[in-house]
């Protein structure tokens, strides 16, 4: 099985991918910590002095090796579905999207440092979930709502979608 994690930042995607992972006894591979590990420095720090583009640029990279994979866990960042290169990411897996609703994304965000969403208002943040929004439809076999939720209650909920104890 190789089973795609994709929504936007807070959205619970690494969580879930983790809890899978280890559930289904398959790697996990989370796209920023690889884009980390080959850039030896923080998506934070490559946003701030290389810019976005990029870190686009690792990110597709990143994917493109990613599309080779089988049999494991993939956690998308929030906006690899920008990649030109994600489709082939998405062939021959399953592609899990994880919703989040601009309010819980904010609530989620306070105090945690997101090189792309830092000190944005809620209402901005619903521009850039509404953006982002016909691409995660637009590749996602299966959708669950996150919003509201605690961690707890969406492991168990995805669980239950993909039919694993």
């Amino acid at each position: 099985m190789k089973l795609v994690i994709i929504g936007f930042a807070t959205s619970y995607k690494s969580t879930v991918a983790k809890h899978l992972s280890h559930k289904l006894n398959i790697p996990l591979l989370d796209i920023d910590k690889l884009i980390e590990t080959q850039a030896g420095t923080t998506i934070a720090q490559i946003f701030a002095e290389q810019g976005e583009s990029h870190f686009r640029a690792l990110e597709s990279h990143v994917i493109l090796d990613l599309s080779q994979k089988d049999d494991c866990v993939i956690s998308c960042g929030g906006g690899s579905v920008l990649s030109p290169d994600f489709p082939q990411l998405c062939q021959n897996a399953t592609v899990l999207w994880l919703k989040v609703d601009a309010k819980s994304a904010h609530k989620r965000l306070n105090g945690h440092t997101r090189p792309l969403f830092d000190n944005l208002t809620e209402q901005q943040l619903a521009h850039r979930i509404a953006e982002r929004t016909p691409l995660y439809a637009k590749y996602a076999n299966l959708t669950l709502d996150t919003s509201a939720k605690g961690s707890k209650q969406v492991l168990a909920e995805v669980c239950k979608l993909l039919n694993i104890n």
